[in-house]
């Protein structure tokens, strides 16, 4: 809560709550409800206070936290790093790449890295990985490095410019557009679940061979051939014998950010979150920057320290996957639905990473309010860092657009340049984020055509379903959303969060609206 730091501040320089009042243009009761937390100051008053008593955001907002040594855990809860998936050791050359992407000065020491990947498991090969890994955060920044990406949310803020906010629509019509969002994000991960971990040279003929493409329908166990493998127990065949929408990290998240805000509240802080991962989910659940994250809470780190030790996978779409929640609460508001993400995002994620989280939260908060992809991409924009390497590719997105590329030509230019089947490609944030934001603009607004592009250009298809259907879910409302697509769900989503399991969708649209309301 900030009310007691902005207490402490005012008195030690001894000024007058009037006197604060009037540098910030607001009412002495208004900075009387700060100080007893009945009510938070908005991003641009927090940016004005930060820069007043020359602090931190970060610290302002009482985020910096000495990480302790140690903390107690049940040893059920405590799992074996190695066996997770994720040592460090077998992942040097993701580290390298990612080191190298963020503009280290390593390059020189490739052929190195490359040597020490190729030898066996082994006590040697552990000790050199971990000389290796301090070899990378020890390196200066490359002279030539254009970018300019903090991970501090003052520092975002001060590269970027934040929206003020706008009135949200009246009730009736903000809950179905929060129907349509919930709806979008479940529909699209279904979608594009089967096809999670195909390659687009593979997937394209595969659809169109059983009349599925350009995508219009769920994919089915009928679907598959000897050269058309999709994921068997995610088709629709799969969703419809349980009679409810299926378990997946896509839509977890936003359920979790659902359970966040009944337990914290809006002022929830990154360690908060942190620990419901711990408390509320099995840890198997938990993928790539997540995973790691998830073990590093484990071992008494608090973020943001949990996002970037041996952590390979800080840039890529994990965060972007858990925003979608902060913009449904936080309507005509892409400022406020921004910090929120960056708050989830930071606990798992760097730069870019965070950055991700904070456009599609941002842009779905503005759905809320126009319907005008093109504003609505552009609205995600001033809410990350122009400075940064997701910004310059979404906004060359968005220009491509504007001046007339056809969605085919902006495909084989996007397909030139990433890879779906390289690792680090296929899941790193700007290379979907880039693929969310062509979805948007090029589907107009219409739902069927949205998810549809977004999940035929491959890549992380579910997740980018997922993404593009809470958008342009939010942007139509549900009762625009053909009923193909959640009919097979009877209005029921299965989670792996333990306090809510399986779930009504109604129920989750009354409690988000609850949450908006309750601001």
């Amino acid at each position: 809560m900030i009310g007691k730091k902005l207490t402490e501040l005012r008195k030690t320089r001894a000024i007058t709550q009037e006197s604060l009042a009037e540098r910030l243009d607001v009412s002495r009761q208004t900075i009387q409800k700060w100080e007893s937390d009945a009510a938070t100051p908005d991003v641009s008053n927090l940016i004005i206070l930060s820069k007043l008593f020359g602090i931190t955001m970060d610290e302002l907002l009482g985020m910096k936290v000495k990480p302790k040594k140690s903390m107690r855990y049940p040893s059920e809860k405590t799992p074996d790093y190695e066996n997770m998936g994720g040592a460090f050791y077998n992942q040097l050359l993701l580290e390298f790449q990612q080191a190298c992407e963020e503009g280290k000065d390593i390059f020189s020491l490739n052929g190195l890295f490359t040597e020490i990947d190729k030898l066996p498991i082994s006590r040697a090969k552990k000790d050199l990985s971990e000389i290796a890994y301090r070899m990378i955060h020890s390196a200066s920044q490359r002279i030539d490095y254009p970018y300019n990406e903090p991970s501090e949310i003052g520092s975002i803020m001060l590269l970027s410019d934040f929206p003020v906010a706008e009135k949200a629509p009246d009730r009736d019509i903000l809950k179905d557009k929060i129907h349509g969002a919930w709806l979008g994000r479940i529909i699209g991960c279904d979608l594009g679940k089967p096809l999670e971990g195909l390659h687009r040279k593979d997937m394209i003929p595969g659809l169109t061979a059983c009349g599925n493409y350009p995508i219009h329908r769920y994919v089915t166990a009928d679907d598959a051939t000897d050269s058309f493998k999709p994921n068997l127990l995610a088709t629709i065949d799969a969703i419809e014998k349980a009679k409810a929408a299926a378990v997946d990290d896509d839509t977890n998240y936003t359920a979790m950010a659902s359970y966040l805000i009944d337990c914290h509240g809006r002022n929830f802080t990154p360690y908060e979150l942190a620990r419901l991962w711990v408390d509320v989910q099995i840890k198997e659940m938990y993928c790539s920057a997540e995973q790691v994250a998830f073990v590093n809470i484990l071992n008494g780190y608090r973020p943001p320290d949990t996002a970037t030790r041996y952590n390979p996978y800080r840039e890529w779409v994990g965060a972007q996957i858990r925003a979608d929640y902060y913009g449904y609460i936080n309507p005509g508001d892409p400022a406020a639905a921004a910090e929120y993400a960056f708050r989830d995002a930071s606990i798992s994620h760097v730069k870019n990473g965070i950055y991700g989280a904070m456009f599609v939260a941002a842009m779905i908060s503005r759905a809320s309010v126009s319907s005008d992809t093109s504003d609505i991409v552009r609205t995600g924009l001033r809410c990350i860092p122009k400075t940064s390497r997701l910004y310059k590719a979404a906004a060359e997105v968005l220009a491509g657009y504007e001046n007339g590329i056809s969605y085919s030509e902006w495909s084989v230019h996007f397909n030139k340049k990433w890879n779906d089947e390289i690792q680090h490609h296929w899941c790193h944030v700007i290379s979907n984020a880039c693929i969310v934001t062509a979805a948007v603009l090029y589907g107009k607004g219409d739902f069927s055509a949205s998810i549809s592009l977004a999940i035929s250009e491959g890549f992380d298809t579910d997740c980018n379903g997922a993404t593009v259907g809470s958008v342009v879910g939010m942007i139509c409302g549900a009762s625009a959303i053909p009923e193909k697509w959640y009919k097979p769900f009877h209005g029921r989503l299965r989670t792996s969060i333990n306090p809510i399991g399986t779930v009504s969708i109604d129920e989750l649209v009354e409690k988000t609206m609850k949450h908006i309301e309750d601001k």
